[in-house]
């Protein structure tokens, strides 16, 4: 029984990592130097790599800004309907991307009362990058949240009280005690923020078709070109967000080691 369960088990694992690896060495490999070569010096592709990188990076800054508080209260608090609270935090995992993106061109549209306020102010939303920022944090907020959250949860208490104890007031002990002790947490959490904000589509191209992030390009390319002339693109995005995804996880990983040690 024991052997059979393993060798169930052993199967599974490969068809799943044959899964998830396959499409994405196939498509590595599935075009030709020169249309990689072509593809890279491509100024409008460059250029909507740039929006995109750009945007995914004020996003990851944003949800840093209003995430870190939310996630120190729903791992250090206890109060009324915190459960509702953690729900909804989580929910924008579960809507469709597309129908995220109408919430937030509806919430901060030129004829909702925050549009207003933000016209008066001179930001425009709708085929703008901020438009792309706020969809972008919209859907990758609740990942850093939950990351952030879970390295807090387990700071031990006691930190606090010691330093209570010693006349520091409650900001230098959330920046300089308890912050400091769930960092690997924190930079886990901008680096899953980060790639999924890099990786959106439906909320931005509902939010913001122009400026056009590579995402909304190649779905451009693929509707005219059709797959073919797309695949170059597609792979240069793949190397480039890849690439920088795993470098930001070997990085956080060295350091949490180093800090353990």
């Amino acid at each position: 029984m024991k052997r059979g369960f393993d060798l169930w088990i052993a199967l599974l694992s490969a068809l799943g990592l044959f899964f998830l690896t396959m499409p994405v060495l196939v498509l590595i490999f599935s075009t030709s130097p020169e249309s990689f070569f072509f593809a890279i010096r491509d100024r409008e592709f460059l250029g909507t790599l740039k929006v995109s990188i750009l945007s995914a990076t004020f996003s990851s800054l944003f949800v840093l800004l209003l995430g870190t508080p939310i996630s120190y209260i729903l791992a250090r608090k206890t109060f009324p309907l915190k459960g509702i609270l953690e729900h909804l935090v989580d929910l924008p995992i579960a809507i469709p991307h597309s129908v995220s993106g109408i919430a937030i061109l509806y919430f901060f549209g030129r004829t909702s009362p925050v549009g207003q306020m933000l016209n008066i102010m001179g930001i425009k939303v709708y085929g703008d990058m901020v438009g792309i920022v706020l969809a972008m944090s919209f859907v990758s907020a609740p990942y850093y949240i939950a990351s952030v959250k879970e390295g807090l949860s387990v700071v031990p208490r006691e930190y606090e009280s010691v330093s209570y104890s010693l006349g520091r007031g409650r900001a230098f002990t959330f920046f300089r005690v308890i912050l400091p002790m769930a960092r690997s947490h924190l930079f886990k959490g901008l680096i899953l923020s980060w790639g999924r904000a890099l990786s959106e589509f439906g909320a931005v191209m509902v939010v913001a078709y122009y400026p056009m992030t590579a995402t909304v390009f190649i779905y451009e390319r693929l509707e005219s070109l059709g797959i073919k002339s797309t695949l170059p693109y597609a792979v240069i995005v793949l190397l480039l967000s890849g690439g920088l995804f795993v470098t930001f996880r070997v990085l956080c990983c060295r350091y949490a080691q180093n800090r353990r040690s």
